[in-house]
């Protein structure tokens, strides 16, 4: 008897809180926010369903910023670049060029434990430095070029990185100019931590470069 009426109540505040939920989508919809309007039931066993194929979106504002999703056609779970996942991989992104030549991609505080597994790039338009000297590390205090170590040959938009890849990208193969942190594996950065890059050479005076970190936060 005390199952059924625990189990009444708790569909009566499910129901109570769905209600509450649907009448609110008014002020919403005056505030420019997306709104469910689909099926919402909720379940005996601590779940909530949405029903008809719809999708479950979690923005970090008022509705333009998606952090994170799932396809309700198709299960599909979707997040997006530069946002940090607990567990799950996570990929940060960064720009070099012959502008931007330093800076900090990736930082990890007090307490904390990223697992880089890959770092890769894609340059975008080929670098130019008088003698053709340019080069780009990135990596951490401990080694500079500790993920990537790329010649001026590498910085180059017909750069393939082995047979049959697409040009632009490098650091995928598992060799130079992959770093020695990634080659055969993945590389922990625990701690006060940065990842660092710098492009190197005479004068550059031409050059844009996408460098992608693929990494799970473990702590």
């Amino acid at each position: 008897m005390k199952t059924k009426y625990w189990a009444a109540l708790a569909v009566i505040v499910a129901l109570l809180a769905a209600s509450l939920f649907l009448i609110s989508c008014g002020d919403e919809e005056a505030r420019g926010v997306p709104v469910y309007k689909g099926s919402f039931l909720a379940g005996s066993d601590d779940y909530v369903q949405l029903n008809s194929g719809a999708d479950l979106n979690v923005y970090s504002d008022a509705g333009s910023s998606l952090v994170f999703g799932v396809d309700g056609a198709t299960g599909a779970i979707d997040s997006v670049l530069n946002v940090e996942n607990e567990v799950l991989p996570s990929v940060a992104t960064f720009t070099v060029s012959s502008v931007i030549t330093t800076g900090v991609g990736l930082t990890s505080t007090a307490g904390e434990v990223f697992e880089i597994l890959e770092v890769f790039y894609f340059v975008g338009t080929s670098f130019d430095c008088t003698g053709d000297d340019c080069t780009l590390d990135v990596g951490t205090g401990d080694d500079a070029d500790g993920f990537l170590n790329c010649a001026d040959a590498d910085l180059q938009s017909t750069y393939t990185d082995y047979t049959g890849a697409d040009a632009g990208w490098g650091g995928l193969d598992g060799a130079t100019p992959a770093g020695v942190f990634v080659i055969g594996g993945s590389h922990i950065m625990s701690g006060a931590e940065t990842l660092d890059f710098e492009l190197g050479g005479t004068d550059p005076a031409a050059g844009s470069a996408t460098v992608y970190v693929v990494y799970r936060k473990l702590d």
